[in-house]
């Protein structure tokens, strides 16, 4: 997917205002699906909130929402690939036995199999989106 902040000529009247979440088909070509992050936020002072943002059959983007304190207990997908990327807030990452601090801005690769967990360390609120794609079937040999 490419995200850009320059509409095309052809695209400039359709172009939703920025901060609506919205789909758009022209003619015969495929939907465009758009969405601010922001508007997936909310929080619970019991525990960290996951928003599903965009779901395919390939990918699902979520939206993770974290109260000062609260983490996301150590897990494996054994299924997918997952990206990380901290929007707001800083991060403890545990991937393995790695673990590392990760401010607003960065992303962290998790491979499918590797147990990982998540705190937010911090009083402040922590935002983190979620990417993670079906790894495609083995090739048959």
């Amino acid at each position: 997917m490419i995200l850009t902040t320059e509409p095309t000529k052809e695209f400039s009247k359709i172009r939703p205002s920025y901060g609506q979440n919205s789909v758009i088909t022209v003619g015969e070509e495929k939907t465009l699906k758009t969405a601010n992050f922001r508007s997936f936020v909310q929080f619970s002072p019991d525990k960290m909130l996951r928003n599903q943002i965009f779901k395919t059959k390939n990918l699902t983007t979520d939206l993770l929402c974290f109260e000062g304190g609260q983490s996301l207990k150590p897990q494996k997908n054994t299924e997918s690939d997952k990206v990380y990327f901290v929007l707001e807030g800083k991060a403890r990452f545990t991937v393995g036995r790695t673990t590392r601090e990760l401010p607003a801005g960065t992303m962290i690769l998790v491979k499918a199999g590797q147990e990982h967990g998540i705190i937010n360390l911090a009083d402040q609120r922590l935002n983190i989106m979620v990417f993670f794609a079906k790894l495609p079937p083995e090739p048959k040999k």
